[in-house]
């Protein structure tokens, strides 16, 4: 649940300006309409300065003007424009879609102006986190694209947006291919395009565990920006909370914290320090202050990401469970397992009404929550909701299904704690066969997964698997974080244990002192 909000509304925010230029390739303005039409380009020149508000008023005088269907479609698309830039989108959508069904009425098919029609709705249904309508919309706008104007660049603007759903749909590897295949258009093109596809391929990557690429695609974003635009442009914030999200999934804690801020400050100093888009940095940077055990620090940023994320989206929405899930993971590291458990059903409570209980992404929630619950000891409720959770999977998406990995990894915790530990390995090799099977044999959740079956190996006394698993583990995790992360350690002394029982005594006492290294460089950290 550690998610990212805020290049989905940037990147909304940028191709809302955009959009109204790519408006006047659809219908065309009558001229004998003189009042309307100049209603409507005040409208928009207030829009694209920033005063959505000033817009809003202007565009509802110009729809009580319109005469010809056209002056309806190009009213309702500006009024769904304006109320999204304001936050407003369940009546965007709705302006949106009668935009869009009047458009289908008015242009034959294929048509530029149905498929513009269809990009603007699908960029607001993003927003309201309905990836799957929104996707289904982007792939229509896609299709007539290719019959009218293949290559052209508003194509390849709708292939970006469409790759940017399946990133927060989780289906990286097509997002991947999408950028991978538009980039060299791109490059060449707008900068501000350009930027977006690297940023989002990078976050594909990141997701990929493909850590050395996305790196590489975040720095040249970066340069892009400050060369064709500024080093403090708003871009600049969006791709160093990229990167910081990058470093800390490689246990570069610190690095991560301190982009964080320099986003918050960017993206503050832009936009005021109370925009709502800063709610998703206070949230990484709580995150990664968490994992740098500053828990003080890591509750002023979440505190701060709740209140500015309630503020702007009201507390319904999919973003707050976001937050509140984060907020229960710091509960849960102070001790305090009835309020993880209470905030992650709260998060429940939101997210599941939203996308439907179904939802993979609701379902990896169930399965935080099954193992809060464990840690709580309600462990027959825990294990009720894991079986109702594999249930759904199994019946959805069938045995091959990545995301029964982690239902298996915490019914293999929830047999160890019942002293099952024989029940817990089959649990465990179950996991990492599907972790293996779906790509992710080198992956850090590979990696935890060996790690748990070798101390299952420990305790069953059958050291010498262990310490197989325990070597293998230390190799994805060193190939994957460096030689020198902190999170080496933990795993580091396990293996100086199982090497001991084996009498293997100068190969322990080497991996306990790496580990009281790697420890004194974590407590070294600010």
């Amino acid at each position: 649940m550690r998610g990212s909000g805020a290049w989905r509304l940037r990147g909304f925010l940028l191709a809302v300006l955009l959009l109204a230029a790519a408006l006047d390739s659809g219908p065309a303005w009558p001229q004998e309409n003189g009042a309307w039409a100049a209603l409507v380009l005040e409208g928009r020149a207030a829009l694209e300065a920033g005063d959505a508000e000033t817009a809003l008023g202007l565009f509802e005088q110009a729809e009580d003007l319109a005469q010809t269907p056209d002056d309806r479609i190009v009213s309702l698309t500006s009024l769904g424009l304006a109320h999204a830039a304001l936050g407003n989108l369940e009546a965007a959508a709705r302006f949106h879609g009668q935009s869009l069904d009047l458009r289908e009425t008015a242009y034959p098919a294929p048509s530029m102006a149905v498929a513009t029609g269809l990009r603007n709705l699908a960029l607001v249904r993003h927003r309201q986190a309905r990836l799957a309508e929104a996707a289904t919309l982007l792939a229509r706008a896609r299709d007539i694209l290719e019959e009218l104007a293949p290559g052209g660049p508003e194509q390849i603007d709708i292939q970006n947006d469409l790759a940017a759903v399946y990133v927060n749909m989780g289906r990286y590897e097509d997002a991947a291919a999408i950028y991978r295949a538009i980039l060299p258009a791109l490059q060449t093109g707008r900068p501000d395009a350009y930027v977006a596809a690297l940023n989002g391929l990078a976050a594909a990557e990141v997701a990929l565990d493909a850590f050395e690429a996305a790196e590489s695609h975040y720095r040249d974003a970066m340069a892009a920006v400050a060369e064709t635009m500024a080093p403090e442009h708003l871009l600049m914030a969006n791709l160093k909370n990229g990167l910081g999200e990058l470093y800390r999934a490689q246990g570069r804690l610190a690095d991560a914290a301190s982009l964080y801020r320099e986003a918050i400050e960017i993206r503050g100093a832009a936009l005021g320090a109370d925009h709502p888009s800063l709610g998703s940095l206070y949230n990484n940077l709580g995150l990664a202050l968490l994992d740098l055990g500053d828990l003080q620090g890591a509750g002023e940023a979440l505190d701060r990401a709740r209140a500015l994320t309630e503020a702007a989206f009201g507390p319904d929405h999919p973003s707050m469970a976001t937050v509140l899930a984060n907020i229960a993971d710091l509960d849960e590291a102070r001790g305090d397992y009835v309020a993880a458990v209470e905030g992650s059903l709260h998060a429940l409570r939101i997210l599941g009404g939203q996308l439907g209980m179904r939802h993979p992404e609701v379902e990896a929630l169930q399965v935080t929550l099954a193992r809060r619950l464990m840690l709580a000891g309600d462990v027959a409720r825990a294990e009720e909701m894991l079986d109702e959770v594999e249930a759904a999977i199994l019946e959805d998406r069938g045995e091959g299904a990545a995301d029964l990995a982690a239902v298996l990894s915490a019914r293999g915790q929830l047999e160890r704690l019942r002293g099952d530990d024989r029940a817990a390995l089959v649990a465990f090799e179950r996991a990492s066969a599907i972790v293996a099977a779906s790509g992710g044999a080198e992956s850090l959740d590979a990696a935890a997964l060996l790690a748990n079956r070798a101390k299952i190996m420990t305790t069953l006394r059958r050291e010498a698997e262990a310490v197989a698993l325990f070597e293998q583990s230390l190799a994805i995790r060193e190939a994957v974080l460096g030689p020198d992360s902190p999170e080496l350690a933990g795993v580091l002394k396990d293996y100086a244990f199982a090497l001991r029982r084996l009498k293997r005594f100068d190969e322990a006492e080497a991996a306990e002192a790496r580990a009281a290294a790697l420890e004194d460089i974590a407590a070294a950290q600010p």
